[in-house]
């Protein structure tokens, strides 16, 4: 625990709206000095959030302008990597900083063990107050996602995120926070009735990018469309993308108003902040189908990462080396200067970034491997198919070659194993989940995700 003066960070929340893996040398063998205040953290999750359909990242559309100019005082990652195509594995690693294979939760029925070490209650235990706002489904106090956090609040949409929020205001808080933030207005909205539209972004975002996409889309079933029984034709798949790049702008614009005002009070002064994604999305850019979030392709697992460090490390660079969710822990930990834990296979983004690292996803029965630019998609026992980023960044054309095939598959899956075994044991299964609630089941399948499937 560490002693520290009054400055009360998040009294001021106005809003207004060295290199480490799996047992190496720690991050840092000794915390602050007594007197000095470790910096706050705020982990932004943006769920569905596609990298390549942000301007950030060179997309065509003026889709994150507000992003682009925060990235100005951040380090951005242009080569981040989910670890699953699915809110509920993606985020169980985002909060622990293991691989699925590692915390287990790779099934709707399943969650962390008690024994899975959680960001917020490492930081709990130091000191800090934790601050969790999230939408419910596959997140949340079910899969054992909560623990650590003193308010675990949920919301809908951004409006309710913003009204939570504020309700930081009255807690008189003297500590250093930690603030997770989950927005999932990027997503594929309820689908009710034959009518309802796959992305649904409120005015003037539902015509920002195209006048008539809402015309356009009239005549889709997207109950239909989203469990792939029905394919859109190109001008409704491109009247439905200008829908979902409006949903981007929206919240671009939202994050403007927040984030400029915890700057004007004073709460960035002394704060690392994260802003990432759980996955991206598929937009029917593979044969029109739109169903799931993109499997193991890299419309999926391609991933925003941007890291404003408290003393503006690397800022306005962006850095092409590999990484992965599996750093968001390590990145954390090492900045309010804790020790690096043995059982986690990330490395701090603060950093060296090696050219031969593998990184991994698995969504079961599929996984992938990454080493750039070799990218691997397969079942257990069984590689599908292998491309090469470089030269094939839609992952059109698979390797043929098949000397060249088991080289590099083999050698893939081998070093990713190793990261997995350089790891200190959890010795801490997954444990059933709370039984869900009849009305969260239909929240889910009104979101696409029937029978919990959740792709």
């Amino acid at each position: 625990m560490f002693s520290m003066t009054r400055i009360g960070p998040l009294q001021v929340l106005a809003i207004a709206s060295g290199l480490t893996a799996c047992g190496g040398e720690t991050l840092a063998a000794t915390h602050d000095p007594e007197d000095v205040i470790p910096p706050s953290v705020i982990l932004i999750s943006l769920d569905t959030l596609r990298a390549g359909h942000m301007s950030l990242h060179g997309y065509d559309r003026e889709t994150t302008p507000y992003l682009e100019r925060f990235a100005e005082e951040c380090l951005v990652f242009d080569q981040a990597t989910s670890v699953a195509p699915w809110t509920l594995i993606s985020h169980a690693t985002m909060l622990t900083g293991l691989y699925p294979e590692q915390h287990g939760v790779v099934d709707d029925n399943l969650a962390l063990n008690p024994l899975t070490p959680l960001i917020a209650e490492t930081l709990k235990d130091y000191g800090y107050r934790t601050y969790g706002f999230y939408r419910p489904g596959f997140l949340g106090p079910r899969h054992g996602e909560d623990r650590g956090f003193e308010v675990f609040e949920p919301h809908v949409e951004l409006p309710e995120a913003e009204e939570n929020m504020v309700k930081l205001l009255e807690m008189n808080v003297e500590q250093p926070f930690f603030l997770f933030l989950h927005l999932f207005d990027i997503h594929g909205d309820h689908l009710r009735s034959p009518k309802s539209l796959k992305y649904d972004p409120p005015p003037p975002y539902d015509r920002l990018f195209q006048e008539d996409a809402r015309e356009k889309q009239v005549e889709v079933d997207y109950i239909k469309a989203n469990a792939g029984l029905i394919q859109l034709d190109p001008p409704q798949l491109e009247a439905m993308i200008s829908m979902y790049d409006g949903k981007i702008r929206y919240v671009d614009d939202t994050l403007e108003r927040w984030i400029e005002g915890w700057r004007d009070a004073g709460a960035l002064d002394n704060t690392l902040v994260i802003i990432t994604s759980d996955h991206g999305e598929s937009l029917g850019q593979r044969g029109g189908l739109i169903s799931g979030h993109g499997r193991m392709w890299q419309d999926a697992l391609h991933i925003p990462l941007i890291v404003r460090f408290p003393d503006g490390y690397r800022a306005g660079e962006h850095e092409q080396g590999l990484v992965s969710l599996v750093d968001v822990v390590p990145t954390i930990l090492e900045t309010v200067r804790l020790d690096a834990d043995p059982r986690m296979p990330g490395v701090s983004l603060r950093g060296e970034h090696l050219p031969d690292r593998v990184v991994g996803a698995f969504r079961p029965p599929f996984h992938a491997r990454l080493r750039f630019p070799w990218k691997l998609r397969g079942t257990k026992g069984d590689a599908t198919s292998l491309h090469n980023l470089e030269t094939d960044p839609h992952e059109l054309d698979r390797v043929v070659n098949k000397e060249l095939f088991f080289e590099i598959t083999e050698d893939l899956e081998r070093s990713f194993q190793q990261v997995l075994e350089g790891c200190a044991p959890l010795d801490a299964p997954p444990i059933p989940a709370i039984e869900m609630s009849q009305e969260t089941r239909a929240e889910l399948n009104a979101l696409g995700y029937g029978g919990g499937d959740g792709e």
